[in-house]
């Protein structure tokens, strides 16, 4: 049988944990509470995992479409949510994350709410020289309307560079990029106006004070 995590390639057994929440669910199949222990063993190390409906297929002996009938069980119940990241140019799907919500309490839902599921469905593009940065196209528009296009390209490969030699994993490359163009942008500024007292004479400020500023 088909190992469900990496690290147990020297191991044939492994062991899934479904919570009794699950178990006792009367609104889920029973191949549904088996996709949620699969998933919830993979995304034990990450809070969430990448893999395929075709993976889930072969490990569990079922056709693609059975399994996307269990995900969709497990959105409805709100036990689960996916992100879907697409590649920066051909807008192909690249990866699918799918990420456990810790919420047991499973209520009925109505029509409603089940029709609502696709707002998980947040679509990220890939960005950056190492193709690192994810976005999606509202934080990608915010940040290029705050910020401006020149800036923005700029400091996106400048962040893809840092992230890649420190091995940096923030929780939202949104929020990390935002603060980083923030930073340059306050530096920036610090630079234009610290030249503007030197253009102006030293008698404003001490030689000691602009031969020590952190430019």
């Amino acid at each position: 049988m088909e190992k469900l995590h990496e690290d147990n390639k020297s191991s044939s057994h492994f062991y899934i944990l479904i919570p009794s929440e699950i178990i006792t669910n009367s609104e889920l199949t029973d191949g549904a509470k088996l996709l949620y222990g699969e998933i919830l063993f993979l995304a034990a190390k990450n809070d969430f995992c990448f893999a395929t409906n075709d993976y889930f297929a072969k490990l569990n002996s079922v056709s693609k479409r059975t399994v996307n009938n269990w995900l969709h069980e497990l959105k409805r119940s709100g036990l689960i949510c996916s992100e879907i990241i697409r590649n920066e140019f051909n807008h192909q799907v690249e990866k699918r994350k799918i990420f456990i919500k810790m919420d047991f309490s499973v209520k009925h839902q109505t029509r409603d709410s089940t029709e609502k599921t696709s707002d998980d469905e947040k679509t990220n593009l890939i960005f950056g020289k190492h193709q690192n940065v994810l976005l999606n196209e509202n934080e990608k528009t915010e940040l290029l309307t705050s910020f401006g296009d020149a800036d923005f390209k700029k400091e996106l490969e400048s962040y893809s560079i840092w992230k890649k030699e420190n091995d940096a994993k923030p929780r939202s490359d949104f929020e990390s990029l935002k603060k980083w163009l923030n930073k340059k942008r306050q530096k920036g500024t610090y630079k234009t106006n610290t030249t503007a007292v030197k253009e102006t004479g030293v008698d404003e400020v001490s030689q000691e004070t602009l031969d020590n500023l952190p430019f």
